[in-house]
């Protein structure tokens, strides 16, 4: 990815500079707390793999530790891990799968699913997509567009 960001700046004539970053956790932890120490949002993996973006996923897991916290305070068995994953958990397992289908193709790959998309395509995207939860688009495109899936079967 650094390889291909130099080279989209170097097409506009910017340079990079410095870059300074960190490692995005992707993946389920099987842990989101340990004694008085709850984790929440990156610290605790809650980003989706697609995209590495985590406020959403962070927001649902501040929510739920909120609930759990409250409901242990009012001597209730509340699970944060658990109800995390029951609200938003499915969505981080697909968006995972869809990381890793993509990961192992190759470039030519890549450029023929995106010289393939059309307006029907297009008009599926803005109609069902969905930043916080993509596995709903690409549920409607399978659904809608299944020559796509060509991409993912055949070898270039």
């Amino acid at each position: 990815p650094k390889h291909y960001f130099t080279k989209f700046l170097g097409m506009l004539g910017v340079d990079r500079g410095e870059i300074n970053a960190g490692i995005i956790p992707l993946g389920l932890v099987s842990r989101f707390y340990v004694e008085n120490v709850f984790l929440v949002g990156d610290a605790a993996a809650q980003v989706k793999a697609t995209s590495g973006g985590g406020i959403y996923p962070g927001l649902v897991g501040a929510k739920v530790l909120a609930l759990s916290i409250q409901k242990l305070m009012d001597g209730e068995n509340y699970d944060y891990r658990r109800e995390y994953m029951k609200e938003f958990g499915k969505e981080l397992k697909k968006s995972m799968f869809f990381r890793k289908l993509f990961l192992r193709m190759e470039d030519k790959k890549i450029d023929a699913i995106f010289d393939s998309i059309d307006a029907n395509i297009v008009k599926t995207i803005n109609d069902y997509g969905d930043i916080d939860y993509p596995s709903r688009l690409a549920k409607e495109i399978v659904k809608r567009h299944p020559k796509l899936l060509k991409f993912l079967f055949l070898p270039f």
